[in-house]
């Protein structure tokens, strides 16, 4: 098996496809951690359902049908929110509700005003859907039972107002009356007490009217468009939503703990590790089973003499892993042996040999050798031989890789 390292145009894509796959176990492992962590929160976070009205608060005006009068030109959107949330309309709503205070129902409940103020939304988040409908329409009915109460209230204190004006002009109106009749006609007394008699007549037609209008005007806070129980309900935590969000939180944790175990795994683990990350051709794989493995050290000849100059008479042999199989150096010493047509001398040596013996070796010979076990050998010891190579000149023709000790009992 044999891998072309000058091929780098899809190294990237390669590099992390390659260790996706290899780390898929790990990562279907903390995706299905992160599903049961998800599965586990929806089981023990409390359950809140939420349960929405909807109210059309009423513009309380005497001239109603007035164009300039029209709800979204009256109506303050934030002074409504704030009535809608005030403590006076909670404790309304409280007196309904069983067992629950005026500060529950404000942290229960919620009121949002259109922008032209012409709906407010009610919402009653609890822990049933029974409970969460009953809020929100007891809610939404003392919003507007509120926006009355306070309406019919300005409107008594402006009637007090107006009577007692009333009752004032009419003292006026007496008196003047009674001057007409105690004052001869044409005398300056009586001129003033018919002028005084028609302004008070003027003014209580004035006063008699405004209040007519005020008690005319319809003081209904609202009505409710739409009840609780005929919008959706919502409910928390959204058990889709979770287990999808554990679902991938999983899948991400998984890749990311896959790419950092590759960056600390420095062992060699397939020959793609020889390929790409170490840009050294792979010149063959020895198979697990030793029974025949002639075939393997044949294949190390061939491509180790193609990779050759044309006068090298020398190979350092280097076996980068700390456990020395016997079985691989021999089979390629065999296959090079039983070659006619070229006589290589190798030369021999491991990474347990001293550092100046290895270098010793490779500067001795016309090129370099490397022998790794999959699953034993350290990338970062065969990039050492590399690159002692490369100092010394000494080109590295390849790497030839076995299945590391359990291979030997085989």
């Amino acid at each position: 098996m044999e891998f072309d390292a000058s091929d780098t145009t899809s190294l990237p894509l390669r590099h992390y496809t390659r260790v996706v796959a290899r780390g898929w176990r790990l990562i279907a492992l903390c995706t299905v951690l992160g599903l049961l962590a998800a599965a586990a929160y929806l089981f023990l976070a409390p359950r809140q359902v939420t349960a929405t009205a909807r109210v059309s608060p009423s513009v309380i005006t005497s001239v109603p049908f007035d164009p300039d009068h029209a709800p979204s030109k009256i109506l303050d959107p934030a002074r409504e929110k704030a009535t809608a949330n005030s403590s006076a309309v909670a404790r309304e709503a409280a007196k309904a509700l069983p067992e629950t205070t005026s500060e529950q129902v404000r942290q229960a409940s919620s009121i949002e005003v259109s922008s032209e103020g012409v709906v407010a939304t009610v919402t009653y988040t609890s822990d049933s859907a029974s409970r969460s409908r009953v809020g929100a329409d007891t809610v939404a009915k003392a919003y507007i039972a509120h926006r009355k109460t306070t309406a019919e209230v300005k409107i008594r204190k402006i009637a007090g107002t107006l009577d007692r004006r009333i009752k004032a002009l009419g003292r006026d109106l007496s008196r003047a009356e009674a001057t007409l009749v105690d004052t001869d006609e044409g005398g300056p007394a009586h001129a003033e007490a018919l002028s005084a008699k028609t302004r008070a007549e003027t003014g209580l037609g004035d006063l008699y009217s405004d209040r007519h209008d005020l008690l005319a005007i319809d003081t209904a806070g609202g009505e409710v468009l739409a009840s609780a129980d005929e919008t959706a309900l919502t409910s928390s935590p959204r058990t889709p939503v979770v287990l999808a969000s554990g679902l991938g939180a999983g899948f991400i944790l998984g890749l990311l703990a896959v790419f950092a175990r590759r960056r600390f795994d420095r062992v060699i683990r397939s020959a793609e590790d020889v390929s790409e990350d170490l840009n050294l051709p792979v010149l063959a794989v020895f198979p697990r089973q030793r029974g025949d493995i002639s075939d393997a050290g044949a294949v190390v000849r061939e491509r180790l003499f193609h990779a050759l100059a044309p006068k090298a008479e020398a190979v350092a042999m280097i076996d980068a892993s700390t456990e020395y199989d016997p079985m691989v150096e021999h089979s390629v010493i065999s296959a090079l042996d039983e070659s006619t047509s070229s006589s290589i001398v190798l030369d021999t040596c491991s990474v347990a040999d001293p550092a100046s013996t290895q270098l010793e070796v490779i500067r001795r010979a016309d090129a370099v050798l490397i022998m790794a076990r999959l699953g034993a050998t350290s990338r970062d010891v065969v990039a050492t031989i590399r690159d002692r190579s490369r100092s010394l000149d000494t080109p590295v023709v390849g790497v030839v890789l076995t299945h590391g000790p359990r291979s030997a009992k085989q």
